[in-house]
């Protein structure tokens, strides 16, 4: 509403300053900026003078410009797990982004590793030249990162407020080899969350969500569980640890078989049960409630299970649990839960592994499936 009756180009100069009216101008004139009216499927046609209303949902295409600046390593503190000669482990921090991205060309993981581990910035990227020798000028730009989906030493992400474990890549060799254990799914993710909500029903501990995730069909800037025909393939094994005396609150591990975008905030939500101080996808009501104690999405990426892209080594490694979500668990739902997590954690995970025998399968399986597409 605040919005409402702008100029498109206005708009969008006004939510994302660091660009100009004329930047948008130029994009709106390239079918680069959509408009969906409602719960449309199709754009309308629109100019640079469209007045935005409340209720139209944009699509914004970025175009690199020569203007971008280079990525400038930044001394950004980091908590690093593990660090050897190909890989590097980190404890990711609430508010960190990943990697640059519109509205957040600054401050990212990216920018940290470049700074404490420079030679990320020299991966070449699909087998081309280093990444300093692909720019004409000798730089990397935060909207190459972006627009081209380079993202230095980057194997997979957590979202902006997600605290945890996340794996990065030093060569392009570790790099190449961690990207296709996450393909075949032999890499193991466990995370934490504090929900509102029993996810797995009453009586149960355990309950599996499998549930195809797509583009949520009028929020454009939101996931959903949609129909297979829309959506990919997701799984979830969701197991309760604790919950508080009234069962509304509830600490649940979750190991994820799949990667897709919001996956375990997605799945809590559709299973009624959506992340205490999840703006996006859980209740304002609720986020209200307990506004005092919760100021973001209480989910922490907790352990990270993989092969070693060069030491033919099964590694696990677990990041340490922040202390606003140990407060919570502590005061809510497992006293004492913070003076040994991994007590609570271990136990339930014993029931989460599968055989090697069935690890073995599946993944050959998947290479066979691989190697096929290859052909």
């Amino acid at each position: 509403a605040l919005h409402a009756g702008k100029r498109l180009d206005r708009f969008l100069c006004d939510t994302f300053p660091e660009r100009s009216r004329t930047y948008f101008g130029d994009l709106i004139a390239r079918n680069c900026v959509r408009v969906f009216k409602n719960s449309c499927q199709d754009p309308i046609p629109i100019k640079k003078s469209y007045k935005v209303t409340e209720l139209d949902q944009l699509e914004v295409q970025f175009i690199v410009t020569p203007q971008d600046s280079a990525i400038v390593p930044e001394p950004i503190p980091i908590d690093v797990i593990y660090q050897d000669k190909h890989i590097v482990v980190l404890n990711k921090p609430a508010n960190m982004v990943v990697h640059p991205a519109p509205g957040n060309w600054t401050g990212t993981l990216v920018h940290a590793l470049a700074y404490h581990f420079a030679d990320v910035l020299s991966i070449p990227v699909d087998g081309q030249a280093g990444a300093r020798e692909q720019q004409g000028d000798g730089v990397i730009t935060a909207r190459d990162v972006a627009a081209r989906d380079f993202r230095p030493g980057i194997v997979h992400r957590l979202d902006k407020d997600t605290t945890g474990v996340i794996v990065t890549a030093r060569n392009g060799g570790a790099l190449a080899k961690l990207q296709k254990s996450f393909a075949m799914r032999t890499v193991r993710k466990t995370y934490l969350a504090v929900c509102y909500g029993n996810p797995v029903g009453e009586g149960r501990v355990r309950y599996i969500v499998d549930a195809p995730i797509g583009r949520h069909p009028t929020k454009r800037m939101e996931m959903a569980v949609v129909h297979e025909s829309r959506g990919r393939a997701a799984k979830s094994v969701l197991h309760v640890l604790g919950s508080d005396s009234k069962s509304k609150l509830h600490l649940v591990l979750v190991t994820i078989e799949s990667g897709r975008t919001h996956q375990i905030r997605v799945h809590l939500q559709h299973r009624k049960a959506p992340i205490l101080g999840d703006e996006q996808y859980g209740s304002a009501t609720i986020n209200h409630t307990f506004r005092a104690q919760v100021k973001r999405p209480l989910l922490h990426a907790y352990s990270l299970e993989l092969d070693h892209p060069e030491q033919n080594q099964r590694m696990r490694f677990i990041a340490k649990i922040p202390t606003d979500f140990l407060q919570m668990v502590d005061a809510c739902m497992i006293p004492e839960f913070s003076k040994n997590p991994a007590q609570f954690i271990d136990s339930a995970l014993v029931t989460e592994t599968p055989s090697s025998a069935l690890l073995s399968s599946l993944n050959k399986k998947k290479q066979s499936a691989l190697e096929n597409n290859q052909k």
